[in-house]
């Protein structure tokens, strides 16, 4: 009896998780969409730090803002200048681009930056709010009839 509560918000979560956007396109699928030095610099703008290590560029761009967005990603400073570094400073959140000498992108990094494209999906919410409020209701139906209580209620 007391395994139905649990079955029922973790199928509630799933379909919450799952059930209210598509993703379109993964953080993958995005980042392998960069395949020039000037597409990445008309995206992101000037990088916050570039290393340049035998026939390999680096360019770096700290993260800045709390919600990753593919068209503003960036905190830009107008005075602040690309730093060339031997190493790199350490980012929680950054996202790293490697291009060869003809500006083509041979490998990109990112951490804690995810942009992948997801399409919402209003059917779904829908459905995953009237099932979450059918198995609310059958919760405390289930609760309410478990419970003895002393009198009777009649209607």
């Amino acid at each position: 009896m007391k395994r139905k509560p649990v079955i029922t918000i973790v199928v509630v979560s799933i379909l919450i998780l799952y059930g209210c956007s598509k993703v379109i396109y993964t953080n993958n699928q995005v980042m392998d969409g960069y395949k020039t030095k000037s597409s990445i610099a008309a995206k992101f703008g000037a990088p916050d730090e570039i290393r340049m290590a035998d026939s390999v560029e680096e360019w770096l761009y700290k993260y800045q803002v709390s919600a990753p967005s593919i068209d503003r990603p960036f905190k830009s400073y107008p005075d602040a200048s690309t730093a060339s570094v031997v190493n790199f400073n350490v980012y929680k959140r950054f996202i790293l681009f490697s291009m060869d000498m003809n500006g083509n992108v041979i490998s990109w990094q990112t951490e804690g930056v995810d942009f992948k494209v997801t399409k919402p999906q209003p059917v779904a919410t829908i459905a995953v709010v009237v099932i979450g409020i059918a198995l609310i209701v059958g919760l405390v139906v289930i609760v309410v009839d478990s419970v003895n209580f002393p009198f009777t209620l009649t209607l």
